[in-house]
């Protein structure tokens, strides 16, 4: 219902201390969901009036990437054909245009789904809300039987995300990207870099 996406704007405002800029649009995140992303919310029942009692979310969406680790690494490696596949382009003879080499085809991406946000608000952090928010979108995914893939994003200097992402939730990551959003406005992120 767009009642509660509206909530969950509100309670990204709240945990991101986010400017309205930075909210992802009521339009986008209906788009989102109906077309094979999520939104899990928990709610309280001393939760945020403005919130509707919501308290935590994720939220997700369908994407492409190559795996870098893991099984699907594996699958994806087994499964694009091999480096020696050519491939090589193919004109009409009334073009004119340089002769195009053959190389190698470009390796296939796969589907996955990109968690973009997950959190919970100040008052209810330290419960186990997060991670069971997280399980509940791996059950979630899995049961749309679209992918097991899912990429996403946290603060590794943060000891609280390393510990869920890593410890709890068995998420393999061979990769730190240095300032990978940019500049951030949120109250969280503002003023360091969005490693």
């Amino acid at each position: 219902a767009i009642e509660e996406v509206e909530h969950f704007q509100q309670l990204e405002r709240l945990i991101w201390q986010s400017p309205a800029e930075d909210v992802v649009p009521v339009h986008v995140a209906i788009t989102v969901i109906r077309n094979g992303g999520g939104l899990i919310a928990a709610f309280a029942d001393d939760g945020p009036a403005e919130t509707g009692g919501m308290v935590g979310l994720t939220f997700w969406f369908p994407g492409l990437g190559v795996p870098t680790t893991g099984e699907n690494r594996r699958d994806w490696e087994r499964g694009r054909g091999g480096d020696d596949e050519l491939h090589s382009v193919t004109q009409s003879p009334n073009l004119q245009s340089p002769n195009l080499p053959i190389s190698q085809s470009p390796p296939l991406p796969l589907l996955k789904m990109c968690s973009h946000m997950a959190g919970v608000l100040p008052a209810w952090q330290g419960h186990g809300l997060g991670a069971q928010l997280k399980l509940a979108q791996r059950d979630t995914i899995l049961a749309q039987g679209m992918t097991n893939w899912v990429s996403w994003t946290y603060d590794p200097l943060f000891r609280t995300n390393a510990v869920l992402n890593i410890r709890r939730l068995g998420a393999l990551c061979n990769t730190y990207k240095r300032d990978w959003y940019g500049v951030m406005k949120d109250g969280l992120n503002a003023g360091v870099p969005s490693d």
